[in-house]
C-alpha cells in the first residue's frame, strides 16, 4: 500500500485545476470558503464568480493544460506553489492564446487539501527565466 505525500496530493489538485475537465469541479468542491482567483486585470473573484465566468458565456475554454510546477513548499497544512499554464480560450469573442505563470496557496482540511487563493499572471510568461 503506497500513501499519498501531501506534495503528491498537492500536485494532482494543481493538475485537475488546469484540467478543462475537471476545472470547475475543482472550483466547486475543492476550495476554501474565502477562495479567491486574482484574474490578469487585479480583480477578484471568489468561487461563485469563477463558475459564473464560465457559465456567462463570455469565456470559452478551447485547451487548458499544466505546463510545469516549479515550486511547491508545504508548511505544515498549508502550501504554495508557483505554476505554468497554457490556455487557448475566446473571452467575448477574442482568441487568446495564453502560457501564464499562476501563484497558488493552499489549506488542508480534515485530511483534504483546498484551494484557497490562485493568482494569474497576465502577458506572456517566459519559462526559461524560471530555475
Amino acid at each position: 500500500m503506497t500513501s499519498v505525500t501531501k506534495e503528491d496530493a498537492i500536485r494532482a489538485l494543481i493538475t485537475d485545476f488546469c484540467s478543462i475537465e475537471k476545472n470547475i469541479e475543482v472550483i466547486t468542491t475543492r476550495t476554501t470558503s474565502d477562495f479567491r482567483f486574482i484574474r490578469p486585470s487585479g480583480n477578484p473573484v471568489d468561487a461563485k464568480g469563477f463558475v459564473n465566468m464560465y457559465a456567462s458565456g463570455d469565456l470559452v475554454m478551447h485547451v487548458v493544460g499544466l505546463s510545469k510546477i516549479h515550486r511547491l513548499d508545504v508548511y505544515g497544512d498549508h502550501a504554495f506553489a508557483a505554476f505554468t499554464q497554457v490556455a487557448t480560450f475566446t473571452y467575448k469573442g477574442e482568441p487568446n492564446d495564453d502560457v501564464f505563470t499562476a501563484t497558488a496557496l493552499f489549506q488542508e482540511v480534515d485530511d483534504v487539501w483546498n484551494i484557497s487563493w490562485i493568482q494569474r499572471s497576465s502577458g506572456q510568461a517566459d519559462q526559461a527565466t524560471w530555475f
